[in-house]
């Protein structure tokens, strides 16, 4: 199948084209890294996973966060009506609010920031599309994280990691690699047989606390109250976890196999 990629160089974007790329799938790119300005003359089926991912910088800058979480989409919902697709489009467990154990993907919306309100918008525009598929991912952690103040990143690299809020909060993380296998597995299946829209939470099914993190790793934290941490300088640049050959959808699993 011929599948076209929106937003491919992102983390989750080139980790997807790879295994895409394994199953003998040919893959176009399109990212605004390489500069693109047109899609493609023809494609099977397109996955739009450009975004402006973060909360904070979406607090930031508003304007900037709807123009690339909603303004191009619908750019892409166009190519898609066009060229009869079907459109796979990566939206957030942030839509859930504070909610990010034992949800449904039925659950109602309850956005608690900026980001989530562009995904929610997000998801329904997808909606218009026939067939469409809501993908909601949840914390991505794993190797190559582009963003050394992620929270994984800092929890397993930094002696004493800064945590905002709260160390009792309980989160799904996710690994790439699980995450990817799940999208791929949408792609081929036939989640879209006989329906016009499908919707799915990707997570593990496991959530932990920070501090059961902490506990496990044998850290202390500093705790700040901030919500949006807007006096923090984001460093955006590569920044390399430990790797290994198997993926962990279980952060607890995976903190203690890189401890042996």
């Amino acid at each position: 199948m011929n599948i076209l990629v929106c937003g491919s160089e992102g983390y989750i974007g080139s980790h997807l084209c790879k295994k895409l790329a394994d199953r003998g799938h040919e893959i176009q790119r399109y990212d605004i890294k390489l500069g693109s300005t047109s899609f493609p003359l023809k494609t099977d089926f397109i996955v739009d996973l450009i975004a402006l991912p973060r909360v904070l910088d979406c607090e930031r800058d508003q304007q900037l966060a709807y123009q690339t979480n909603v303004e191009t989409l619908q750019q892409i919902i166009k190519y898609c009506k066009k060229q009869q697709a079907p459109l796979l489009f990566g939206s957030s467990v942030e839509v859930f609010g504070d909610r990010y154990d034992k949800i449904s993907p039925t659950d109602s919306h309850n956005p608690k920031n900026f980001y989530a309100c562009t995904k929610i918008i997000g998801e329904y525009l997808t909606r218009t599309v026939h067939p469409s598929i809501v993908v909601r991912f949840s914390h991505v952690f794993g190797e190559e994280d582009p963003y050394r103040d992620r929270l994984i990143p800092q929890l397993l690299n930094t002696q004493l990691p800064i945590i905002y809020n709260s160390t009792e909060k309980k989160f799904d993380f996710t690994h790439i690699d699980f995450v990817c296998d799940w999208v791929v597995d949408l792609i081929e299946g036939d989640a879209l047989e006989g329906k016009t829209f499908h919707q799915e939470n990707v997570v593990s099914g496991y959530s932990f606390t920070i501090q059961e993190i902490l506990d496990v790793l044998g850290k202390k934290c500093i705790v700040k109250h901030d919500n949006f941490r807007k006096k923090i300088e984001i460093q955006h640049q590569k920044f390399h976890l430990p790797s290994h050959p198997s993926r962990h959808a279980n952060i607890i699993s995976y903190i203690e196999k890189m401890k042996d």
